[in-house]
């Protein structure tokens, strides 16, 4: 099993250089809009290659990733 220590994240999306830290138990929190959904959008596409973001946001089909890189 791989642990992650920290993410960065390099021109995705709004984040244009962001190192987050990443623990056993991370809690992601905050108010609407502020990249949460991204966040873990981009943990997914590069643990796994996939691109099928956040079916659940407002405007779906907006979240592609050409719209996030």
């Amino acid at each position: 099993m791989i642990l992650l220590k920290k993410f960065r994240l390099i021109n995705w999306y709004a984040f244009s250089n962001v190192t987050s830290p990443v623990g056993f138990f991370t809690l992601i929190a905050g108010k609407n809009g502020n990249g949460k959904s991204v966040l873990l959008d981009a943990m997914k596409y590069a643990a796994y290659g996939d691109t099928v973001f956040n079916s659940a946001s407002e405007n779906r089909g907006d979240r592609t990733l050409s719209s996030y890189t």
